[in-house]
């Protein structure tokens, strides 16, 4: 079920870990058009999500976890939060990434991989090429230094490699002895993937599926960070809103503070810290 079906929607602890040091910077009007019915018939949006302008619209944040890995011979997508996003809507891999792939693994083989100058060896203990993935980006995203640099995303014999804050274009490198290690396209860098996931068709609010208009064109393994191309990213908002009647209405976007926490977000990536220097986005509290 998704936050927006949830009419008695509620944090267990506030969002904002202080009551002082909050700059509200905006205010943006938003109509209600671009805010998904949920499976209640109602537009309800809310505490803890970014608003931001798609063309000429101001809308909540479309942007998404993948939380059901998928190929590019399906046409639905599972993700998380959901409430943001309608028919129409053109899905994009938004962070910058690259692919290792490798023929082959056995017992002792190494994989060694350098991102931003950072590297770490990870020595196979299986011939499973999707359990070698599957364990390798365990032990990579917790490898000092590297594991903070760039994020590892296993999806059956491929390796994701993310930028860890959403945005740097990090040099990648790999090598080893198992078979052929190789990163898609021959890439040398991290990079955003201009090609889209597909344009939604329609959407099922009770069970966060969307139906794109054809299959995926990429396929997404759990974690992946997707959603529309925004122009801008405007603020925070605190406050939740039910626009199921109100078709417009005034948000106050936090664009400084002293504290947010990070856990109570609806959705939360790297981008947004990189975008909002002045708030202090708080992991443990």
């Amino acid at each position: 079920m998704s936050f927006a079906s949830r009419t008695n929607y509620k944090l267990d602890k506030p969002i904002l870990a202080y009551d002082k040091g909050n700059v509200w910077g905006r205010s943006i009007l938003m109509t209600n058009e671009k805010v998904a019915l949920n499976s209640e018939g109602s537009r309800l949006i809310p505490e803890g999500v970014f608003l931001s302008r798609v063309g000429e619209d101001v809308r909540i944040l479309p942007r998404a976890k993948v939380t059901q890995a998928t190929t590019t011979g399906t046409a639905t997508l599972k993700m998380s939060p959901y409430f943001q996003f309608v028919a129409g809507d053109v899905l994009n891999i938004l962070e910058p990434y690259a692919i290792i792939t490798a023929a082959t693994v056995g017992v002792g083989q190494t994989l060694i991989v350098t991102v931003g100058g950072f590297a770490a060896t990870y020595t196979s203990e299986t011939t499973v090429l999707a359990d070698f993935f599957a364990e390798a980006a365990t032990f990579f995203n917790d490898a000092p230094i590297l594991g903070t640099t760039a994020n590892f995303v296993a999806s059956a014999t491929q390796l994701f490699v993310f930028a860890a804050d959403g945005v740097t274009l990090h040099s990648i490198e790999v090598a080893g002895t198992v078979g052929t290690p190789a990163i898609t396209g021959a890439a040398t860098a991290l990079a955003f993937n201009n090609t889209a996931v597909g344009t939604i068709l329609a959407t099922d609010e009770a069970s966060e599926v969307v139906t794109l208009t054809g299959n995926a064109s990429v396929a997404l393994p759990v974690g992946v960070s997707i959603g529309v191309r925004t122009n801008e990213v405007y603020g925070l908002s605190v406050k939740s809103q039910d626009m199921t009647v109100k078709n417009r209405y005034n948000f106050a976007c936090l664009t400084e503070s002293s504290g947010v926490r990070v856990k109570f977000l609806p959705y939360f990536d790297g981008s947004l810290a990189q975008a909002f220097p002045k708030i202090l986005f708080a992991e443990n509290i």
